[in-house]
């Protein structure tokens, strides 16, 4: 066995000696030894996780003779086991940065925090933060770290901008808006500017997830890890959680040094508290959690509320605090008590929107837990920002409406003449299925001798970015060739589009065409008899 394989005891370095496998237990002792888990390096070069278990098998006069062995490659339990720890561990960084948001004193302290919990929690390399900065050269500073680092970031020079120093993870998330994985330093293309220096510290890969409030990147949270493909889909999905709530987290305390007008990062005082307790336009309400007697949520209490609470529900203080929520709101559901309770009990924030039938409204709401067995609500109304975007919904649907009901043929294509879209209508004149026309160059449907004329009349209109009309003929999916009256429009969007609005006008070119034979005809016959 020990010549076949090379062997460490699991999760060590430790070899495993000759003596020590189970097979060799079982002929020198005569005992019946299962399930050493062990790492083996197979005969390729790869490794693999093993069940080794050994019997002695013994003759007549009870002397060992042998030994029977079973060996279970339990490789996938290792690495789901493995799997499920990383998570665990992500997990619990989540857990902890939350609890810092609730007790940071300043954005700085919040920030050097989350990357030692990171760090110390998920076992990764290092990890820092960079905000992206409106310079002339779109860099992004570090503004906080750990781990291991020995002047890495000081060297890193780093853009958003869309140029080699920006088109790295760091600078893709940024400029994106999405998470941007590097699954190996040594190979990825896009890390070599930064490749010998990551892999002088250790550094195999990297995962970067972007910091985002309002709808703006303003930075993004870099994590590196020892191993190449350091990071699974589903702990890249948590880590992206946790990414948001840590930007939540600045956001807030971005808020709270507003409201306090230049004052020191806000403290758990009364006095700062009330400050921006009182005046913050959001609603806010702290509540106790009540359970039974077995620890279940079977309600809530109102410990305090915000004037904004007030204005935004209509519910007055005095009639509120020391109340059941039951009491309050009659009408609430059991699901909101589990809800939040779930809150109150395990810690873990929760952030949704709501429609109240009582106020007509809806409400954006964050709830999470500042104490044991409370949890608080901050919410704001985004009424008219939802009315605004049931507006454009309806909108878009009349205008989808109108653009395949109606009978004149119409289609989109970009600045290189490539369709991007058509209606029912073009279809029909065309003989092309959507699926054909879709990228098909607009060219190919224009009955000329060259592309060049089409060439010329896109660059015509993107220059005056007005609009034209002319006679021209197009060609239908099976040769032929049919006359239409074109309309083509400039639209402002996403670098220039060109809208078509094509008319068959084959039948009125028949008429005119017959009215000047008859025409012609007619003075013949005039000219005859004279």
């Amino acid at each position: 066995d020990y010549l076949a394989f090379k062997a460490w005891w699991a999760d060590t370095d430790q070899p495993v000696q000759p003596d020590e496998w189970a097979s060799a237990q079982a002929v020198q002792q005569g005992i019946t030894v299962t399930r050493q888990v062990m790492k083996i390096q197979r005969f390729d070069g790869s490794f693999a996780y093993i069940h080794n278990s050994g019997a002695p098998i013994f003759d007549q006069q009870g002397q060992v003779v042998g030994c029977a062995v079973a060996i279970q490659d339990i490789s996938e339990l290792k690495r789901r086991e493995a799997e499920i720890n990383r998570l665990n561990h992500t997990l619990k960084a989540l857990s902890n940065i939350n609890q810092a948001m609730m007790h940071a004193e300043s954005e700085t302290d919040l920030l050097n925090k989350t990357c030692r919990i990171i760090v110390n929690d998920c076992g990764f390399a290092m990890v820092w933060i960079g905000f992206a900065e409106d310079d002339e050269k779109k860099s992004v500073r570090p503004v906080a770290s750990a781990g291991f680092d020995q002047g890495y970031l000081e060297k890193m020079n780093i853009t958003w901008a869309d140029t080699e120093l920006g088109r790295g993870p760091t600078g893709t998330a940024i400029r994106t808006g999405q998470s941007c994985r590097c699954n190996n330093m040594l190979t990825d293309p896009n890390f070599a500017p930064w490749r010998k220096a990551a892999l002088e510290r250790g550094y195999a890969s990297s995962l970067v997830l972007p910091l985002m409030s309002g709808g703006r990147i303003f930075g993004a949270l870099n994590i590196y890890s020892r191993e190449p493909d350091g990071f699974s889909d589903t702990q890249e999905e948590l880590l992206f959680e946790l990414a948001g709530d840590l930007a939540y987290g600045i956001s807030i305390i971005r808020l709270r040094s507003e409201r306090a007008r230049g004052e020191e990062a806000l403290r758990f005082s009364e006095q700062r508290y009330r400050t921006l307790f009182d005046n913050m336009t959001e609603g806010f309400a702290l509540h106790e959690i009540v359970c039974d007697d077995l620890g279940t949520p079977i309600g809530s209490r109102f410990l305090e509320i915000n004037p904004a609470f007030e204005r935004l529900t209509g519910l007055d203080r005095q009639k509120v605090i020391g109340k059941l929520a039951s009491e309050v709101l009659p009408d609430i559901e059991p699901t909101w008590t589990d809800i939040y309770g779930q809150v109150a009990l395990t810690g873990q924030p929760v952030q949704f929107e709501n429609y109240s039938q009582n106020q007509s409204r809806y409400y954006r709401i964050y709830a999470y837990r500042p104490a044991q067995n409370q949890f608080a609500l901050i919410f704001m109304d985004v009424s008219e920002s939802k009315h605004f975007e049931i507006q454009l919904h309806a909108i878009a649907e009349k205008y989808a409406a109108m653009f395949n009901n109606t009978s004149d043929g119409v289609s989109i294509h970009d600045i290189k003449g490539e369709l991007l879209e058509v209606n029912d209508a073009y279809c029909q004149m065309s003989g092309y299925s959507r699926e054909e026309l879709i990228h098909m160059p607009v060219s190919a449907l224009e009955a000329l001798e060259s592309s060049d004329e089409v060439d010329a009349h896109i660059r015509k209109l993107l220059d005056q970015k007005g609009h034209d009309r002319f006679e021209s003929k197009h060609r239908r999916k099976d040769g032929t060739t049919f006359d239409v009256d074109v309309t083509d429009l400039y639209i402002e969007q996403d670098g220039g589009r060109i809208a078509i609005f094509v008319r068959d006008i084959t039948e009125r070119k028949l008429a005119e065409q017959a009215l000047r034979d008859a025409r012609d005809e007619l003075e013949l016959r005039v000219e005859q008899r004279t």
